[in-house]
C-alpha cells in the first residue's frame, strides 16, 4: 500500500513538472479555436475558416493541419505571394492588434495602412454580430505571431477592382536598388513600366505591363505576368501618390527622376 502511494505521488509530481515546463515554453497570449491550414496555388494562398461552435483558448503549438476548414462557411482570403511569402494588406489607418479575438483583451499594438501581414486563421462570427469577424495574423515572413485583428481592417486580392481612370500622371520611384518609371494610360488604368536594378556587380534592365487596381486608398499594380515582386501604392491625405509602408523610407517622384 505504501509503495502504491509513493508511486502515485511520483506520477503526480512528474505531471506537475511537465505541465509547468510546457506553460513556461509554449504558452503565449494568442489563441486558436481549432486548427489552421494553408492551401497554396500559383501566387494564391487561402486563409482557413473555422465554423465550429467550441471556443477554447489554444496556443500556436496546438495547430493541427486540417484541409476540411478551407472555405467552410465564410469567404476565404486570397493572399498575394510575395518575396517573403503569402500576405494580405492592412487597409485601416490604424488597426488595433489584440491578444484574443475580443476587444476587451490585451491590446498588443497597431498596424498601419499598407502594412503586409499573413492571415493564418479566421474565426466564424458570433451569430449576434455577423460582421464581427476576427483574423489571426503573423508578420509577412510568417516568423512572428502578431495577434488578432478585425477582418474589416485587412484586404485581400478579391476586394480590389480595376482602376479605370488614372489621375496622377507619369511617375517614377526608387526602392532600394530597384528604380522604375511608370507610364500609365489615364483613360484605362493600364500601365507600362521600365525598370532597372543594380547590386552585387549586376545591372539588370527590363519592362512589363499591367493594370492598376484599387481598394479605397490603396493601389495595386497588377502585372500581366505576376512575379513575387508585388507593387503597391497609396493615396495620401493630400491626394498625392505614396509608396506602401514597407518602403516608406524610399522615394517616389511625380516625374522621371532619371532615364533608364
Amino acid at each position: 500500500m505504501r509503495h502504491r502511494r509513493l508511486f502515485y505521488v511520483l506520477i503526480f509530481t512528474l505531471v506537475v513538472c511537465f505541465y509547468a515546463l510546457y506553460k513556461h515554453q509554449f504558452d503565449i497570449p494568442l489563441t486558436l479555436q481549432t486548427a489552421a491550414f494553408y492551401q497554396k496555388k500559383a501566387f494564391s494562398w487561402i486563409t482557413p475558416v473555422n465554423t465550429t461552435d467550441s471556443v477554447k483558448p489554444y496556443s500556436f503549438r496546438s495547430i493541427e493541419l486540417s484541409e476540411s476548414l478551407i472555405n467552410d462557411g465564410l469567404p476565404s482570403m486570397l493572399h498575394w505571394e510575395g518575396d517573403r511569402g503569402p500576405f494580405v494588406m492592412v487597409s485601416d489607418n490604424f488597426l488595433a492588434i489584440f491578444s484574443h479575438p475580443d476587444t476587451s483583451s490585451t491590446r498588443l499594438g497597431t498596424l498601419k495602412m499598407t502594412d503586409r501581414v499573413r492571415a493564418v486563421y479566421m474565426m466564424a462570427p458570433n451569430p449576434d454580430y455577423p460582421n464581427d469577424i476576427w483574423v489571426l495574423v503573423m508578420n509577412e515572413a510568417g516568423t512572428r505571431n502578431l495577434g488578432w485583428v478585425n477582418r474589416d481592417g485587412i484586404v485581400d486580392q478579391k476586394q480590389f477592382r480595376p482602376l479605370k481612370k488614372w489621375e496622377f500622371g507619369l511617375f517614377s520611384y526608387q526602392k532600394g536598388e530597384y528604380y522604375a518609371i511608370c507610364r500609365p494610360d489615364t483613360k484605362t488604368g493600364r500601365v507600362w513600366v521600365d525598370w532597372e536594378a543594380k547590386g552585387k556587380g549586376l545591372h539588370l534592365r527590363g519592362n512589363h505591363t499591367g493594370q492598376f487596381y484599387i481598394f479605397e486608398d490603396i493601389i495595386w499594380l497588377k502585372k500581366d505576368d505576376p512575379t513575387i515582386w508585388v507593387e503597391f501604392f497609396f493615396i495620401t491625405i493630400d491626394d498625392q501618390l505614396g509608396l506602401e509602408q514597407r518602403f516608406k523610407n524610399d522615394e517616389l517622384w511625380d516625374k522621371i527622376k532619371r532615364n533608364i
